[in-house]
């Protein structure tokens, strides 16, 4: 009588490493799909309405999402549009070919949206800074355009 077990084939470290990455990519877009559920319930009941003059009609939906492995710093995408739609559409993408070329496995992700617009002179600005409390922290958000 022979032996009918075949050999077992180890897989290689490339095999291993890309099989791990297909899962992490899959877990990513699980979060991802979470947080867009979750997002959008949120704006359904306080809707974002950016009136300001200041702000061009393609740039109404402006959102931003950092992602961290957990070891090392966020990493940032940021996407301006006309509608909270087609922002969030563009962020997945950005977001989907950050995590394929390999440059993130997210192990948290924040979701960030501008609900406000306020034009502030340098001057402004600096005496917010000063009289802030605690120098390190700054509670709005900054864009210099």
């Amino acid at each position: 009588m022979g032996n009918n077990t075949k050999p077992k084939i180890k897989p290689s470290k490339q095999a291993i490493k890309d099989k791990a990455m297909l899962i992490n990519q899959a877990r990513s877009q699980q979060k991802l799909k979470a947080i867009e559920t979750k997002v959008r319930e949120y704006i359904v009941k306080n809707p974002i309405k950016i009136d300001n003059k200041d702000v061009s009609k393609n740039s109404r939906a402006c959102i931003f999402i950092s992602m961290s492995d957990g070891r090392t710093r966020a990493r940032v995408c940021h996407v301006a549009s006309d509608s909270f739609e087609n922002a969030w559409d563009q962020l997945k993408l950005e977001v989907k070919a950050l995590i394929d070329r390999g440059g993130i496995i997210p192990k948290w992700i924040k979701v960030d949206f501008v609900n406000q617009v306020e034009r502030v002179e340098s001057n402004s600005l600096k005496q917010e800074f000063i009289k802030n409390r605690y120098p390190k922290f700054f509670r709005k958000g900054l864009a210099f355009d």
